[in-house]
Formats: C-alpha cells, sequence, structure tokens
C-alpha cells in the first residue's frame, strides 16, 4: 500500500499572511530565536494550559528532547509504527534506546496492540507515533 505524503494547502490569504510574516522575520535579523520565538513559546503554554513550552528547530529535536527528559536507558523499548518517517526511530536511536517497530491496522493506521506485546521484551513500553498524513 502506498500512502503518499499531504501536500500542503493554505488559502492565498494564509499565503499572504505567512509570506509578510516571513519577510518581518528576516528583516528583523533572528532568525532562529528572539521575540518571535518567544511569543511563540508563550501563545503555546496557553493555549495548552501548561507552565513551559520550548520551541525547537524539528520535529526530530522535539522527540529527542522528550525521550531525554524521561531518561530512557540503554535497555529501554519504544514501540513505533513501522509507517513513520526516520526521524521517529532515529531520536529513540540517540539516547541509546532501542525502537521496536509495530505495524498500523489498515482500517484505523493504529498500532495493532496485540501483536505490539510480542514485539518487546520489556514489560513497561513507551509507545508513540508520528502522524502521516495524505489527501
Amino acid at each position: 500500500m502506498k500512502i503518499p505524503f499531504a501536500k500542503p494547502l493554505f488559502s492565498e490569504a494564509d499565503e499572504d499572511e505567512i509570506f509578510a510574516n516571513i519577510r518581518t522575520v528576516l528583516r528583523s535579523g533572528w532568525l532562529t530565536s528572539g521575540k518571535n520565538v518567544e511569543l511563540l513559546e508563550n501563545e503555546f503554554t496557553e493555549l495548552i494550559g501548561t507552565k513551559h513550552a520550548v520551541a525547537v528547530n524539528s520535529c526530530t529535536a522535539g522527540l529527542h528532547s522528550i525521550l531525554m527528559a524521561l531518561k530512557l536507558k540503554p535497555s529501554d523499548e519504544v514501540i513505533v509504527p513501522s509507517n513513520t518517517f526516520v526521524a521517529t526511530p532515529n531520536s529513540i536511536l540517540y539516547t541509546g534506546a532501542k525502537p521496536v517497530f509495530a505495524d498500523s491496522d489498515p482500517d484505523t493506521f493504529n498500532s495493532e496492540n496485540q501483536s505490539d506485546n510480542r514485539r518487546t521484551s520489556c514489560r513497561k513500553s513507551l509507545r508513540y507515533g508520528c502522524t502521516v498524513r495524505s489527501r
């Protein structure tokens, strides 16, 4: 089964706003930090109701940061979907833990819980996944 990656779709008004904001950021001289990142972090904390949020440069960095905060050990295993981006298992490998791939149900695209139990040798495992969408 081929599942294509999704093509971004924006209205013309959204594109105009996005490009205007990109111009503003480029002209500010602050590409990766500064007031816009702080604003994003503050608005995100309010949106989800948490005390702290940290913006990172990629999903890989975000996943790696989460896994490091969980203090995974080399003996830990993390169940991941077999249909995912390379960042999903790589972020696990960066911590020294082991990714364990699980098939997805063809109707729901959720991992098949019964087969997952046979795929891992640990009693307690962490399960996460990344969304792969198509139109």
